[in-house]
């Protein structure tokens, strides 16, 4: 070879000095012997085995959520029930004067209308007698 080749041209040349040798594919490693795959322990789950468990789910949501409607109405409950307690015994004050006065007006109006009956028998009083006694004029003069 010359001086001047390049250093290309110098492993060519040694390539082809050199005997062909075959080229092999690389040895592969001996594969590892598995066991077979082992089947899980719990069987697989059907289609309406799914939608009944999907259903349960979803009854459960549905019972926690009118548990939750009752618990607040019933809270709501309580909470308008401690303010009907406070205002009674002011209501109840408020009622009782309300009550007299009522008492009052229905005494007041018993004894007029108590004087109006007495009024009205004295009246009717008067003019049965009246009328009884131009009865007995009548009478008396008819009379022989």
């Amino acid at each position: 070879m010359s001086a001047n080749a390049t250093k290309a041209e110098q492993a060519e040349a040694n390539d082809a000095e050199q005997p062909a040798v075959k080229k092999t594919a690389p040895k592969k490693k001996a594969a590892v012997k598995r066991s077979p795959a082992k089947k899980p322990a719990k069987k697989e789950q059907t289609t309406s085995e799914k939608t009944a468990e999907e259903l349960v789910d979803t009854m459960k949501e549905i019972i926690t959520v009118q548990l939750g409607v009752y618990g607040t109405i019933s809270d709501e409950l309580s909470a308008r029930l401690e303010e009907i307690r406070a205002e009674t015994p002011k209501k109840w004050r408020k009622m009782e004067k309300r009550g007299e006065k009522v008492l009052k007006d229905l005494e007041k109006s018993q004894q007029d209308l108590k004087k109006k009956i007495e009024k009205a028998q004295k009246d009717l009083k008067t003019d049965l007698e009246k009328a009884q006694n131009d009865i007995k004029k009548k009478v008396q003069e008819l009379a022989p």
